[in-house]
């Protein structure tokens, strides 16, 4: 990262790796010195142009362009500015080393830019799609573009002055690149490029320094070419991002002219841009000791190296051995398998995907994960499916509802790699999809505990003295504890443990410090944790593009406890606390204020990280979620707690215009029996959906359905009550019979035994035929069902109540008629 003014061969290997077209160029003022404009003169720079308008009005020279420009816009107005613009940067002549650069061929060019320079360079080819900071990135194909981030020339005019340019300290200040959807595509590129040239940039541009600043870039990757001249402090400030070459624009010119096209035999395989290679070499097993179980069971934090050992003496002495884990042995399953993790929140999924990776590594797999923020793979897989031609390569891609298409990518491109994934249990049968379809899928469910790893966890708490109050209880009633109390999940074991006073009293400790950290570490941890909790299992460097310089500032200075105690490091890689435990820490030590301040400006975050990056297109929308937001409120005034989030999402305009909003605040509503509001909450959604080319309502319907049942068993009211239940019985046999919604149907149809006993004296004998029929309906289809989801709690629950429900309808039948 040292400076220099000499060529090395980290230069010459970058520049003859640009014919592959996988390396971004970004332009300054200082490129586009030496051509000429239509008056015949040279291009100014930024001090030059502002020179030339505080002339012109009288000023004095020393006035900064930003504010000299709006002097001139006020003075003067926009048809002048833009006319004297156009003259100053409208490129009549370029020079060699331009049109060379120019027509390098480059991936992507962002330019800070307002001249035609490029374009004029390129004119023999054209070739070149020319785009500015008000066109939509998310609309852009894989065309070659030139961006101008502050503004094109050719598309300024006096009517348009104040939307295509960036120049006057107003417009800097209303139209910030970290605003726009720019800022989320120009990381995304940066990201899964393979080198980036920034040429002629003085870091002069702030948006664009704040990217560098937040992002999670490979130094080693970014080169900046400047003339000979530079202070020591500007050297200085060029060291931190990247590589520093004073070699000027025409010698990188000549450098680029001479180069030789891809002879390194290394580069013609891709590279790593979206996925990171596990650094597994220096994992040595050490028997676990109690102070290792601590840092697991509070925070989550899998010490390889314990992990390790309990694999290879085949003990639990450090985790409970899961038997589902030897249906995907390495030495048994296929190349080209994909396994998936599947469980609801705080099944210990991130546990087993350790412990499988372990598992793959001492077999020589060569094991990758993904941490990117791209949704350009190709580089990815190119890397990938040539490594697995030399070694078998097992490759982590977490949260397959979020991550689906970029899955099924890697699936397709690299066909020998074993694939792992997870989900929680209703994403899985809620997608529209089936997994990876003619490939072999295994899926290990781990919603529940068996027998043996409820044994297993009883020895383990107990060795390490963490049952607490119940250490004194005989083991047969703590492993009823687990089995009733626990219902056989490891959620709700957890919860239990983090409550344990000598657990609970160290986080708090941490949360204190939080709180003496000032307002600002405290709102980044709470953000932090919530997106942690948020079960979609991002990886660290999505945490850090979604919440931005000042999470990144706060990590950085490390002074905080809470950026020690609660990110995870783990053989130099980054990961996320665990999501049942952040869940935990958010419900019993925040606030409800904080939780409701705090999510709401997430909310906007997420919106605003997902305009320019799909790869956030389904994660953004887990802060309005009833199911997510309602764990978050102690019981005590909960009503009032959601009422007031869904109102502060609804008064900063946060989703109002999506389907998905008005249906969570509905669920929110009908939750306390508020179904008045409810209904109008559905009316809403069924509006905005209709608005939208295309848009399935099959949540809206299931929880509709929902609505007109429990609403008319709870208001008694006959009148309303029959038709309600048709419709809604409508609403389930399609959903049943599409065989998409998984257990949803089923679990609304539990219902209907409710509703025949609150009801029994106002049907007549065909009403109870009609409802005898309808639950026929539904128990055929119940039994038509095949695979894991028989084993649904759901809709084995369903399938008890409705046989109840027949049997009641027929003794009523019977009876009264």
């Amino acid at each position: 990262m040292s400076h220099t003014s000499n060529i090395d061969e980290h230069l010459e290997k970058a520049i003859n790796s640009v014919d592959d077209g996988r390396s971004i160029l970004v332009l300054g003022a200082g490129f586009s010195l030496g051509a000429k404009n239509i008056n015949d003169e040279s291009m100014p720079s930024a001090n030059d142009l502002a020179k030339i308008l505080s002339r012109e009005l009288g000023e004095d020279e020393e006035i900064g362009l930003e504010e000299i420009s709006g002097l001139y816009l006020d003075e003067k107005g926009p048809a002048e500015l833009s006319n004297l613009l156009k003259k100053m940067f409208t490129c009549k002549e370029h020079t060699r080393y331009q049109e060379i650069i120019s027509n390098t061929p480059w991936k992507m060019i962002y330019t800070t830019n307002y001249d035609n320079v490029i374009q004029k360079s390129q004119e023999k080819n054209k070739n070149i799609k020319t785009l500015d900071r008000s066109s939509d990135p998310r609309k852009l194909d894989n065309s070659y573009c030139c961006i101008h981030l502050n503004g094109y020339i050719e598309n300024v005019n006096e009517e348009n002055f104040n939307e295509k340019i960036k120049i006057t300290d107003v417009q800097y200040l209303s139209q910030q690149l970290g605003d726009s959807p720019w800022a989320g595509k120009m990381r995304a590129d940066f990201h899964s490029a393979r080198n980036i040239f920034f040429v002629g940039y003085s870091l002069y541009d702030f948006d664009i320094s704040k990217i560098l600043i937040e992002g999670t870039l490979n130094v080693n990757k970014i080169f900046f070419i400047q003339d000979e001249e530079l202070r020591r402090g500007k050297i200085i400030k060029f060291k931190r991002f990247g590589k520093l070459y004073q070699i000027g624009v025409e010698k990188f010119s000549e450098l680029l002219e001479s180069r030789e096209k891809n002879e390194d035999e290394n580069l013609k395989h891709g590279f790593l841009a979206n996925f990171s290679e596990y650094d597994l070499k220096d994992i040595q097993p050490k028997e676990p000791k109690i102070d290792d179980m601590k840092p697991l069971f509070s925070k989550g934090i899998v010490d390889l190296n314990c992990l390790a050992w309990d694999i290879a003496q085949q003990s639990q002495k450090y985790r409970v051995y899961r038997p589902e884990i030897e249906r995907v042995s390495p030495e048994l399953i296929d190349l080209g398998s994909t396994i998936m993790l599947a469980g609801d929140i705080g099944s210990g999924k991130k546990f087993l995907l350790d412990e499988v990776v372990s598992r793959f590594n001492q077999s020589n797999f060569k094991c990758f994960y993904f941490d990117g923020l791209s949704n350009d793979l190709s580089d990815d897989i190119e890397y990938l499916a040539h490594a697995s031609t030399k070694n078998p390569i097992l490759i982590v891609f977490p949260d397959y509802y979020s991550r689906e298409n970029l899955l099924n990518l890697v699936r397709a491109g690299v066909p020998e790699a074993v694939l792992v994934t997870t989900s929680t249990i209703a994403a899985l049968e809620l997608s529209r999809t089936k997994p990876f379809s003619g490939r072999d899928v295994i899926i290990l469910n781990l919603s529940r505990l068996c027998q043996k790893e409820i044994e297993g966890w009883d020895d383990l708490l107990d060795s390490y003295a963490l049952w607490g109050n119940r250490a004194g209880h005989i083991p047969i009633k703590r492993k009823k504890f687990i089995e009733s109390d626990c219902n056989a999940r490891l959620r709700d074991l957890m919860l239990f443990l983090f409550g344990q006073e000598k657990i609970r009293l160290e986080i708090k400790d941490v949360f204190e410090d939080a709180k003496n950290s000032g307002l600002e570490a405290r709102a980044q941890l709470v953000k932090y944790l919530a997106i942690s909790a948020s079960g979609h299992d991002p990886s660290f460097k999505e945490i850090m593009e979604i919440l931005g310089k000042q999470f990144v500032q706060t990590i950085n200075k490390g002074q905080a406890k809470w950026t020690r105690e609660l990110l995870i490091v783990e053989n130099g890689r980054k990961k996320v606390t665990s999501s049942i435990f952040a869940q935990y820490l958010l419900r019993e030590f925040v606030s409800d204020r904080e939780i409701i301040d705090e999510l709401a400006e997430l909310t906007t975050q997420l919106d605003r990280a997902s305009l320019g990056n799909k790869i956030f297109s389904k994660i953004r929308n887990f802060p309005k979620r009833y199911s997510f937001i309602e764990r978050l409120f102690r019981d005590q005034g909960k009503q009032e707690k959601l009422v007031a989030y869904y109102e502060e999402l609804r008064s900063r305009d946060l989703g109002t215009s999506d389907p998905q909003f008005w249906l969570q605040y509905a669920i929110a509503r009908m939750s306390f029996r508020d179904y008045s509001i409810a209904k109008d909450c559905f009316e809403t959604a069924y509006a905005k959906a209709g608005s939208m080319t295309s848009y399935d309502t099959y949540q809206i319907d299931n929880h509709y359905a929902r609505f007109l049942l429990e609403s008319s068993i709870e208001n008694a009211d006959w009148g309303n009550a029959w038709e309600n239940f048709r419709n809604a019985h409508r609403i389930l046999i399609k959903q049943m019979g599409s065989k998409k919604q998984g257990h949803y149907p089923y679990r609304v149809a539990s219902s209907y035994l409710d509703f025949i006993e609150k009801f029994q004296d106002e049907m007549s004998g065909e009403d109870i035929s009609y409802f005898i029929d309808s639950c026929d309906e539904v128990e055929g289809f119940a039994k038509e069902l095949k695979g894991d989801i028989t084993r649904n709690r759901y809709i084995n629950y369903c399938e008890y109540t409705i046989k109840r429900a027949v049997e009641y309808a027929g003794e009523v039948k019977y009876i009264s008629h």
